[in-house]
């Protein structure tokens, strides 16, 4: 895998210099003295960011409709989720990435 070639939708990520990740209730929690995001979407968030190399930034939503719409429209880059349910439209399955740097 370590030569395998890197996927452009991660170069093109790593060109604009940040990732753009969804998150939202019950995926963190936000601690109301700091405002600092926790939990495990926000640990892979920054996880994934600093594997490509680039600055991760947390968007926060309501609910998930949000989130499928900015990914459509490309407000979005990723969207961690804990299980994939069948009701998300296969439109929406970006498939996998390979991440090697």
């Amino acid at each position: 895998m370590a030569n395998s070639p890197v996927d452009p939708r991660i170069e093109d990520l790593v060109r604009v210099g940040k990732v753009r990740i969804s998150v939202f209730p019950p995926e963190y929690t936000k601690d109301p003295a700091t405002g600092e995001l926790r939990g495990w979407a926000v640990d892979l968030a920054r996880a994934l960011a600093a594997r490509i190399g680039t600055v991760n930034q947390l968007v926060e939503y309501p609910g998930p409709q949000p989130v499928l719409d900015d990914l459509k429209s490309g407000a979005c880059d990723v969207a961690a989720r804990e299980r994939i349910s069948s009701a998300v439209p296969k439109a929406y399955d970006a498939g996998t990435a390979n991440v090697t740097p």
